[in-house]
């Protein structure tokens, strides 16, 4: 895993973090034990910590025999 230094890209095997160049967070993407990829990001001026999920799948995911 590696973080955002000068330049505004992070690269870790094929994933890329692209950001501002005057952004001045730091970014790592982690893989978790389970397979799942994260992205942690690291702002020393925030005084509070948030979290949130995304996942890539809905209803067109859903089996034919069980719609909905």
């Amino acid at each position: 895993t590696s973080t955002c230094g000068t330049d505004n890209q992070s690269k870790t095997g094929e994933d890329f973090i692209i950001k501002p160049e005057n952004d001045s967070k730091d970014y790592r993407v982690v893989t978790l034990p389970n397979k799942l990829k994260a992205i942690v990001i690291s702002d020393p001026e925030a005084d509070k910590a948030a979290a949130a999920l995304s996942i890539l799948a809905g209803s067109m995911h859903d089996p034919e025999t069980i719609p909905g």
